[in-house]
């Protein structure tokens, strides 16, 4: 009965990620206030306890909630080339209809966060996969998939939000914190499009912060 309440409270958690409805959005500030979420998260001992019993996953969640997230240094926008990811693999969906191939690149971008702390280690995943919020709003700031990477320096881990066009003017958003050390000291543009470039491939990235 237990582990079914917490499936039921990941659920609602999943659903709800503290996004409200809105047509237009900045999609900068809803990505700050997905953070914000997680932070709390990470900060709260009864959330934890719930989700993990744990302790070195619960070390690294207070680890994380010990950052501060409420001014990030730097803002990147980040258009990936997902085709080119999804042909690394050495995935072909030529013969495969468009809303599959949208479903397969809707998919792999929102994990792109859980596939970069995978390859840092397994209680790295797992404790980002605990901290990490989803929301859907309503809104048609974009018509293709958009990233947003959040640098804190010294003062916190990098988060990644990703907002996803669905239909009928709805964007479904995913955030999650980095565990990686590398691209949080990175400092330009230059630097951050290399790192995604080698990982799954990027068309556009620009400094918005």
């Amino acid at each position: 009965m237990k582990k079914r309440m917490i499936i039921l409270l990941l659920g609602a958690l999943l659903c709800l990620g503290g996004c409200s409805s809105l047509k237009q959005t900045d999609l900068q500030e809803k990505g700050l206030e997905m953070i914000a979420l997680m932070d709390e998260k990470a900060e709260s001992a009864d959330y934890i306890s719930i989700m993990s019993g744990s302790e070195q996953l619960n070390e690294a969640a207070a680890q994380i909630g010990a950052g501060e997230y409420d001014t990030p240094t730097q803002v990147y926008r980040i258009e990936l080339a997902i085709e080119e990811y999804l042909e690394q693999l050495g995935a072909e969906f030529t013969g495969a209809s468009e809303e599959l191939q949208k479903d397969v690149k809707d998919k792999m971008t929102a994990a792109i966060g859980n596939y970069f702390n995978g390859s840092e280690g397994a209680l790295q995943l797992a404790v980002t996969n605990v901290l990490s919020a989803s929301c859907a709003f309503k809104g048609t700031d974009i018509t293709e998939p958009v990233i947003y990477l959040y640098q804190y320096g010294e003062k916190g881990n990098t988060a990644l939000v990703t907002f996803i066009p669905a239909e009928e003017g709805v964007i479904s958003a995913y955030s999650v914190f980095l565990t990686s050390d590398d691209i949080a000291g990175m400092e330009t543009v230059e630097e951050i499009k290399q790192w995604f470039s080698l990982r799954v491939g990027v068309t556009e990235i620009e400094a918005v912060k």
